[in-house]
Order: structure tokens, then sequence, then C-alpha cells
């Protein structure tokens, strides 16, 4: 028989510029864009940062 897997807990955290796009730049956008609904708004796939 197959085990059953653990499944894995979140924490709650959110990284800072996710948390900035959704609160702040996510409803700019949807205003500039002139779009009626939030999920017709641009996501975002992937930070990258190089240092």
């Amino acid at each position: 028989m197959a085990r059953a897997r653990k499944s894995t807990k979140t924490n709650g955290y959110q990284p800072r510029l996710k948390e900035r796009y959704e609160q702040e730049l996510r409803p700019q956008l949807k205003e500039q864009l002139g779009v009626s609904s939030l999920m017709d708004v641009p996501r975002l796939q992937k930070i990258t940062l190089n240092m």
C-alpha cells in the first residue's frame, strides 16, 4: 500500500514584494488598465534579485 503523505503546514509568511504588489500595485494596475476585475490584472510569476 502507498504511504500517506504528510501535508505541509504554512506559517503564514508572504514575501514583502509580493505583499506590496497585492496591496498597492495591483489596484493601481486595475485602474490604469481599465479592467473591472482584479483577476484580469497581470500576476507575478517570479521575483528574481541579483546581489
